[in-house]
């Protein structure tokens, strides 16, 4: 079935998104030897600015839709792409500016995914069904979210210094490193099976 194919996607998605509940003990980790720098207060900032970032997109890109239909799988493409080129240079990233630059590209290509994907998921909703097949789709977002950490979690768990106490863990480059490539792996996963969603 068109729709229930579109929930593929979605829980990809959804499972590459998740590993940004790391991103604190990222930026704590990782820019902990850059003086004056509170990770809480960056992991807001940096926030607002990918919100700004998916929020100047969306609609732009939903005119874009409009216009060319036929082509909205194609921008979901490109969204995750960008998507996995900005959490794959998250292995890079040490400067606090660096930062800054790689979540606003992770907020544009957020608010072209879900802008795009979503309108192509409802083009497929199959009449007499419409509630159900949304409830269906909008589980395949809680997997997701719930099953990015249960992966990322004990990656970078079983990479620390074990030896440590536990308010002096310390995760390791190499897990970062693992779970960013992971989160990159799913969305180009959800690009993929995108290819099988023919409205």
């Amino acid at each position: 079935h068109y729709y229930s194919r579109s929930t593929v996607p979605r829980l990809f998605y959804y499972c590459g998104s998740a590993a940004q509940t790391f991103f604190l003990y990222f930026l704590h980790d990782r820019l902990i030897s850059v003086k004056h720098t509170d990770p809480e207060n960056l992991v807001a900032s940096l926030a607002i600015l990918s919100q700004l970032g998916g929020a100047l997109v969306c609609y732009p890109v939903g005119w874009w839709s409009d216009k060319s239909p036929h082509r909205q799988r194609l921008g979901v493409w490109v969204a995750c792409a960008l998507f996995a080129i900005g959490t794959t240079s998250l292995c890079f990233v040490t400067s606090i500016q660096g930062m800054r630059y790689v979540c606003v590209g992770l907020g544009v290509a957020n608010g072209m995914y879900l802008t795009l994907e979503t309108r192509l998921a409802v083009d497929t909703l199959p009449e007499g069904h419409k509630a159900q097949w949304m409830g269906i789709w909008g589980v395949a977002a809680f997997l997701g979210s719930a099953m990015g950490p249960l992966v990322g979690g004990p990656i970078l768990y079983l990479s620390s210094d074990l030896s440590r106490s536990y308010q002096d863990v310390q995760y390791t480059e190499v897990g970062y490193s693992i779970v960013w490539s992971l989160s990159s792996f799913y969305f180009m996963c959800s690009a993929v099976s995108l290819w099988y969603l023919r409205p």
